[in-house]
């Protein structure tokens, strides 16, 4: 099954998965607009809201501006997605034992992902005081050591909360998400180890009703219907692990979904690298 995506073209061939392997639903959402200008949200139709509160596509007179708006939306989106890498932003590995021979280990984490490796929960509240994560990866030899009202918090505010072999029950408690639903039941019993991330944002034309909006959507399982203007991104990626190559899928998917959420890449930093297999492509190389 193939990953619902924000634009499409390349990205819908580049991104697409065998369906043991990737499930993802994903709930119509404007497009975030992708420049690197504060993470701005576009309005990528004329359309009034329907009914259920999502958007109607335009039709008749109005079709013919929508596809010019929609199609430079995507260039915007494809733009921004090729000028930045994973390594552009801040990722914590937070795990505890660390298993080198593992495909999930914190060197491959480290080469593929470019994520700094921290093994305690007071240790990641520190280094995130100085350097906020806009990526945080979860061991299952940390979970029962995190904060989830914390992990809570920073999901509804376009974190990306992977965890790197934590069933889909376990990652729902500790983001508080009460309403995803496991789209790939069983995995765990097909792969070794899995990969999962949920996303969830809310396009507001009236902000003052985010708290409701998330409520519903998060916690009483409803639609937005009688909220005019609210669209709601709410969605899951969730992959088997044939070997450490697999992160360079997850590596990519996280990237689409840096633009998505409208995310800004901090200021380049310099990370050490684990000497990296000639198979692997530098970092440097940008869409990666």
């Amino acid at each position: 099954m193939r990953r619902s995506l924000v634009f499409g073209g390349i990205f819908a061939l580049l991104f697409s998965v065998a369906a043991l392997a990737t499930v993802t639903t994903m709930t119509p959402v404007n497009i975030v607009d992708a420049q690197d200008d504060g993470g701005s949200v576009a309005d990528l139709s004329t359309a009034t809201p329907g009914p259920n509160g999502y958007p109607v596509t335009p039709s008749g007179d109005e079709y013919e501006a929508y596809q010019a708006t929609s199609a430079a939306a995507d260039a915007t989106g494809e733009a921004a997605y090729f000028s930045r890498t994973i390594f552009d932003f801040n990722v914590a590995y937070l795990i505890g034992t660390d298993m080198a021979e593992s495909p999930l280990s914190a060197q491959n984490a480290a080469l593929y992902l470019g994520a700094q490796a921290i093994h305690s929960w007071d240790a990641f509240l520190e280094a995130e005081a100085s350097t906020p994560h806009q990526i945080i990866l979860i061991h299952p030899t940390m979970a029962d050591a995190v904060d989830s009202a914390w992990l809570a918090e920073a999901y509804r505010n376009r974190v990306l909360i992977v965890g790197m072999d934590i069933p889909f029950a376990r990652l729902a408690e500790l983001v508080g998400d009460q309403c995803m639903r496991d789209p790939n039941p069983g995995i765990d019993q097909w792969f070794e180890y899995t990969v999962l991330y949920f996303t969830f944002d809310i396009t507001l034309n009236q902000p003052e009703h985010r708290e409701t909006a998330t409520r519903r959507v998060l916690e009483l399982c409803e639609g937005l219907s009688g909220l005019e203007g609210a669209w709601p991104t709410h969605g899951s990626y969730n992959q088997g692990v044939f070997d450490a190559t697999t992160l360079e899928e997850l590596r990519g998917n996280l990237l689409v979904d840096t633009v998505n959420y409208g995310l800004v890449p901090p200021s380049r930093q310099s990370i050490a690298l684990p000497d990296a297999p000639a198979t692997i492509q530098s970092p440097e190389l940008r869409g990666n």
